[in-house]
């Protein structure tokens, strides 16, 4: 299908870009999906994702992605959750808390 506007997806959920272990030449995934279906870009977890952590993510990656109006492009959702991962780390967040997250694309 054709999706003309398909610039990036963010997946604010747990394992979004795990792959399935028993199939590993299968390494297909929800995030992958998206980028199959058209997306040029995805945002997802490879594993559990601390609850409280989501909320902190998605507000710097869609205040990044849509800042001034600006409509979101794929290009620009690389930045967007690295200053979402910036931002944990300056809130003193363990590692493993935002390591889970992971942007593929362009």
């Amino acid at each position: 299908m054709p999706l003309s506007n398909a610039q990036c997806v963010f997946l604010a959920a747990c394992q979004t870009a795990k792959g399935d272990t028993q199939l590993a030449n299968e390494s297909f995934h929800l995030a992958g999906g998206f980028i199959a279906a058209g997306f040029r870009g995805a945002i997802g977890t490879m594993w559990t994702m601390n609850d409280v952590d989501g909320p902190v993510v998605a507000d710097t990656v869609y205040s990044h992605l849509f800042g001034s109006g600006h409509h979101p492009e794929a290009s620009a959702a690389a930045k967007a959750l690295q200053l979402a991962i910036q931002r944990l780390k300056d809130q003193m967040v363990p590692y493993e808390r935002w390591i889970p997250f992971i942007h593929m694309g362009i």
